[in-house]
């Protein structure tokens, strides 16, 4: 364990990183209990928060690395719920593009807003350590490389439907 004062040591910052994975960890439970209070699955929230702008069935697929065929299982689903809408495009009409509903936006909106509440460990933090928490992950990019999955795109619509953003090295 590192304190002030030794030279810091990779295992030391291993085990910093280590002792976050149980807050990930929760939260990946709360997200898989969130869908399943929307009554779908945690691909179908996968294929929800791509959904930040209309989506070609292949373009989806990819972001969400399985195959087309898949993809339209989890689209007719998503579509029987109100929550996406399959519609031309409006760049081409020979393209079918799928676009989330308003319903679909409120399911959004319901899932980031869980995910983006602070655990409980870190909300008993004093005021000074939440700061310098707060000082610390600012000195990260906002999306680093290894993240440009569904990770970067959940960060990159958390203000509002906006189109991802990568960080390429």
């Amino acid at each position: 364990m590192y304190t002030p004062g030794m030279a810091r040591t990779d295992s030391d910052l291993s085990s910093a990183w280590e002792s976050l994975l149980p807050l990930f960890l929760a939260k990946r439970d709360q997200y898989f209990a969130e869908v399943g209070l929307l009554g779908i699955t945690p691909p179908h929230g996968h294929a929800l928060t791509a959904l930040v702008q209309p989506r070609r069935m292949r373009e989806l697929a990819e972001l969400m690395s399985c195959d087309a065929s898949y993809v339209t299982s989890v689209v007719d689903r998503l579509e029987g719920l109100g929550l996406v809408q399959r519609r031309l495009s409006t760049q081409d009409r020979r393209v079918t593009e799928v676009a989330l509903t308003s319903s679909g936006e409120a399911a959004v909106v319901r899932l980031q807003a869980a995910m983006s509440r602070p655990p409980e460990v870190l909300l008993n933090l004093s005021e000074a350590d939440q700061r310098t928490l707060i000082r610390i992950l600012a000195k990260l990019p906002a999306t680093a490389p290894e993240t440009c999955g569904w990770v970067a795109r959940w960060g990159a619509s958390r203000s509002g439907f906006k189109a991802p953003t990568c960080i390429t090295p």
